[in-house]
């Protein structure tokens, strides 16, 4: 009797040490979730305090250099920033962290101009059509052009808005609503957003690709390809083969900058914690040093 009372104590006492062993190993494991934690956190300010630094100096950085249309150049060494940036939305190694890209807006579709993305010959009845269906989104009457599409189409086909005939256009989901442009989404495959800007701007030649060098001024892909190439040797003698093209318009299009610049900035720390910022800057064309807006925009 004694002997089974002393191994039932024995096995209570063994149930006991396993409870509080597995209890230790279950506040260790919080302990170092915790603290992970707290690392991952220390990391992830420290990748953001990082990313700030690097946004004021990019913003200095713009508003200090010299430019040929084409890239930045700086000569102040600041905070390892490249002494020229080609502002075409290029990627920069800064180095093992740190990843800018600067891209003026010039190099962008503007979305007035979505039609340049097409092959004029190929898809001729598009093109055209696309030309008047934007104008009668933005202009302020409800008169239907030739091609294009007022709210009598919108309400023909059973389409659940009409035309803002408002010279604004307010988003990217807007852009979709138009008669032709997802058709143009589907040939031209790409994202928009990463295309087209809502900032009305000139066309700025020594930034755009051969694709839309090629649409702009009806040349076939080896001609355009040829002209990149020489336009990375001499920009000069490129200006002035564009200017003598039957096609070129200087009223929305040149060989300038726009002063709008879409900024992006990365940073990567070696524990894999990383922040990112998207952001626009606007600077006033005849007073470089001041920056007059800045897009809203978050830390991620």
């Amino acid at each position: 009797m004694i002997y089974k009372k002393k191994a039932f104590a024995l096995s209570i006492v063994l149930w006991i040490v396993m409870i509080l062993f597995l209890s230790i190993v279950f506040i260790a494991s919080i302990s170092k979730d915790n603290l992970n934690n707290t690392y991952m956190l220390k990391d992830k300010l420290n990748s953001q305090i990082i990313l700030n630094n690097y946004f004021e100096a990019l913003k200095y950085y713009i508003l200090t250099s010299t430019n040929n249309g084409r890239l930045l150049s700086n000569n102040e060494n600041i905070l390892e920033l490249p002494n020229s940036i080609i502002v075409d939305g290029r990627d920069y190694k800064i180095n093992k962290n740190i990843t800018i890209s600067v891209q003026d807006v010039s190099s962008l579709v503007s979305y007035t101009k979505l039609y340049t993305f097409l092959d004029v010959k190929k898809y001729h009845e598009l093109y055209i059509s696309l030309i008047d269906t934007i104008n009668d989104w933005l202009d302020i009457d409800n008169i239907q052009k030739l091609n294009g599409a007022e709210s009598s189409y919108y309400i023909k086909h059973k389409f659940a808005y009409i035309v803002p005939n408002v010279n604004l256009l307010q988003s990217i989901d807007e852009l979709k609503l138009i008669k032709g442009v997802r058709e143009l989404g589907i040939l031209y495959g790409k994202d928009y957003k990463k295309e087209v800007t809502y900032r009305y701007t000139h066309i700025n030649f020594l930034l755009i690709d051969k694709k839309r060098l090629a649409s702009l001024l009806h040349l076939t892909l080896t001609e355009s390809t040829y002209l990149i190439q020489l336009r990375d040797k001499n920009y000069k003698q490129f200006i002035n083969i564009i200017e003598k093209n039957k096609y070129f318009n200087d009223s929305y299009m040149d060989f300038s900058l726009s002063y709008i610049f879409r900024i992006k900035i990365r940073v990567k720390l070696d524990s894999n914690v990383q922040s990112k910022l998207s952001t626009v800057i606007y600077t006033n064309k005849q007073e470089t040093d001041k920056i007059l807006n800045i897009d809203n925009y978050k830390i991620y």
